[in-house]
């Protein structure tokens, strides 16, 4: 992993209040793959804790702006691949 996936990573753990393992993030390839990643943790994490609930559209959003802000790519989309289209290294 480079050193911009690890900031984008820890950014979205601290910002949804999830750990994500590096075997689960060597699956993850778009923005989009991480937002459902981050739903699913979140609903685990709902049904076993009182946590504050996040819509896919709330999630999407503070995704978006962690990538757009790490990697400084205006051609952000949730199918954009991390490495090929957003420049990610």
């Amino acid at each position: 992993m480079g050193m911009k996936s690890v900031e984008i990573l820890m950014a979205v753990e601290e910002q949804f209040g999830i750990t994500i393992a590096d075997a689960e993030a060597e699956n993850i390839r778009t923005p989009g793959q991480l937002i459902d990643f981050v739903s699913s943790k979140l609903a685990v994490t709902i049904a076993t804790v009182t946590w504050k609930a996040y819509s896919r559209s709330e999630i999407a959003l503070g995704v978006k702006e962690i990538v757009t802000d790490i990697l400084g790519c205006k051609n952000y989309h949730e199918d954009a691949d991390f490495v090929k289209d957003l420049g990610m290294s």
